[in-house]
């Protein structure tokens, strides 16, 4: 009985795997016949997904090989505005978004003004045509100079009826030819060290303001640097006097000294002025860079490249080897050619600076922060040669 027991066991358990495996490949065929039903779908769809992923890619918007902690169901990223994304329906509408066409903008023109080809002779002759254009019809000439000493000794020629002791002397753009025809007349006044500088000041205003040579006067002691503003009646120039003001004088020599060894510089800071001009970032008054900043710039360009055209006085080991160099060989290297200098400004300003900082169409803020962090050193270098000088 035992043993009959034990056969009608065995056989319900053959039944049942018979009948489990009729079942398993039952599935398997519907499941393959599903597979190959579905496969030309999923083929396509799988063509779209990576047809929409090149064209999202060309946007800078990437497929996400890990997901975030933060965001585990984003399958995309947007390398340009740093979001996530997480479908492609959502990362086409983002990349329709003005924001990210802004920014896909920038890296535009980033990559236009970092990739652009060093310039060719026609391209340096018309930038040296240009560049004279803008020294013409905007730059002092000696006349301007001339006329501006005749204000400053029209003024000294006054005030001496009243201060016997002081003299004027022109500094600014005035003396080093870097401004404009209408720039202002800076005129800075020495005194005794017995007089005091407000007191100076006062009977400057109060001698300027019942002469009949001079109008508009006004005073503006609440600046940083004290000042009387008048207006020279005939020339209609703007004169700004100050009194004791040996630091910008001092600065006022080592960029005229400058100028007179290199001829270039000051076609290449009037352009750079017009330029600035024209973009509205040199009004300091309203938070932008004072004007003599731009010098500043085409100085320590002239004097970083790898032919240093003006000298650093920060190196003077270089400067003195030089010199002994010369006059042991009595020989010495000549200088690059005018074109040659313009066509390096012209890579300097292509390659290295980052023009796309500082364009006018970014925010103002943009525009002036990477002036100011490029160009601290050769403010830095400007103020130890002042020292040097006096």
């Amino acid at each position: 009985m035992d043993q009959g027991r034990r056969d009608a066991a065995n056989a319900h358990k053959q039944g049942k795997r018979r009948r489990s495996k009729n079942t398993k490949n039952t599935l398997a065929e519907e499941d393959r016949s599903l597979a190959i039903e579905e496969s030309p779908s999923s083929f396509e769809d799988r063509q779209t997904v990576r047809q929409a992923e090149k064209q999202l890619l060309k946007e800078e918007v990437y497929f996400l090989k890990r997901k975030p902690n933060g965001n585990p169901g984003a399958l995309y990223t947007c390398a340009l505005c740093d979001v996530t994304l997480d479908s492609i329906p959502r990362a086409y509408k983002h990349i329709r978004d003005k924001r990210h066409k802004k920014k896909a903008r920038e890296k535009q023109e980033q990559l236009m003004l970092t990739e652009i080809q060093p310039p060719g002779p026609e391209q340096i002759s018309a930038v040296s045509a240009a560049l004279e254009t803008v020294v013409q019809e905007h730059g002092l000439n000696d006349q301007d100079v001339e006329m501006r000493q005749r204000v400053v000794s029209l003024m000294q020629d006054l005030l001496l009826s009243v201060l016997p002791e002081i003299r004027l002397r022109l500094y600014g753009s005035s003396c080093t030819k870097f401004g404009f025809k209408d720039s202002d007349v800076n005129i800075d006044i020495q005194h005794p060290p017995h007089m005091h500088q407000p007191d100076v000041l006062l009977l400057v205003k109060e001698c300027l303001s019942v002469s009949p040579l001079f109008i508009d006067v006004e005073a503006d002691f609440h600046a940083r640097l004290p000042v009387v503003i008048c207006t020279e009646k005939r020339s209609g120039l703007i004169c700004k006097v100050s009194a004791g003001n040996e630091n910008a004088f001092q600065t006022t020599a080592y960029l005229s000294a400058l100028a007179d060894r290199e001829p270039l510089l000051h076609s290449l800071v009037v352009g750079l002025r017009r330029w600035a001009q024209i973009c509205e970032i040199d009004r300091a008054e309203e938070g932008g860079l004072p004007t003599y900043v731009f010098a500043l710039m085409v100085i320590f360009f002239l004097q970083k490249r790898k032919e240093p055209i003006l000298p650093t006085y920060l190196n003077q080991e270089v400067r003195i080897s030089f010199h002994l160099a010369c006059e042991t060989n009595k020989t010495c290297t000549a200088p690059p050619s005018r074109s040659a200098r313009q066509q390096h400004l012209l890579h300097f300003s292509n390659r290295k600076w980052k023009w796309s900082n500082t364009l006018v169409k970014s925010d103002f803020k943009e525009q002036v922060t990477p002036l100011l962090e490029s160009y601290s050193t050769s403010t830095s270098c400007l103020k130890n040669a002042t020292n040097a000088v006096a």
